[in-house]
């Protein structure tokens, strides 16, 4: 109602319909690349087992990456290596991120670091063919980015695909995409995607985020472990 200032009142219930439509019509991405570390150096040794085989990287005595079938057998990230070599070997391998000799033995960063550079080009130039500009990328890591969308696409699920078939033919690494109305629901959306066909979820009503809640671990809630 208007006010002698010149501004106009709402009451509560106006204020939150106004944001509960906000929330529906907002569209957020998470794209995550699968087993990222070990992915980039399939690209230069294309005879690693990646699905055949549990296959484990670390750096000094941390575990940073491992495939779904290490993972299967018990192995999470940050693990010391000699754990995860008990839990793949003799069948699995237990492997070190790339190294440098001078100045001494050191993790090279070089290749992680050029195959993320391509990701995001990728993402950037797929969007803007697909949108016309009309998006935002927000990097989550090396690996992982956010995307919002000026608004939810008429078909999400199909539009997801397209911009991930993109982004895997550019680059040759797999990624996961997960869309829901915030950044959260978005990144346990593409959690939940991890290891499907499609490799794509999409949370988009009351009962969709219900479903996903449900299914999700807490242990996938930032903070929680």
């Amino acid at each position: 109602r208007p006010r002698r200032d010149g501004l106009v009142e709402t009451d509560a219930s106006c204020g939150a319909m106004a944001d509960a439509f906000a929330l529906a019509r907002r569209c957020v991405l998470h794209l995550d690349l699968d087993s990222f570390f070990l992915a980039v150096h399939k690209r230069r040794d294309p005879t690693l087992p990646l699905e055949s085989k549990p296959v484990v990287l670390y750096q000094f005595q941390d575990v940073i990456c491992a495939n779904r079938r290490a993972k299967a057998l018990g192995v999470q990230k940050h693990m010391r290596p000699r754990e995860a070599r008990a839990l793949v070997e003799p069948h699995g391998l237990v492997i070190h991120a790339f190294c440098r000799d001078w100045p001494g033995p050191r993790v090279r960063y070089g290749p992680y670091t050029a195959a993320s550079r391509e990701f995001f080009d990728a993402l950037a130039d797929a969007l803007r063919a697909a949108t016309g500009g009309g998006a935002a990328i927000e990097r989550g890591s090396i690996d992982e980015a956010y995307v919002e969308l000026a608004m939810m696409p008429q078909d999400p699920a199909a539009f997801c695909g397209r911009l991930r078939a993109a982004v895997e033919g550019a680059t040759g690494l797999r990624v996961t995409v997960g869309c829901g109305p915030n950044k959260l629901l978005a990144k346990l959306a593409s959690s939940a995607a991890k290891g499907t066909d499609a490799a794509v979820r999409v949370v988009d009503g009351g009962a969709a985020v219900d479903d996903l809640l449900a299914a999700s671990p807490a242990s996938r809630l930032p903070g929680l472990s």
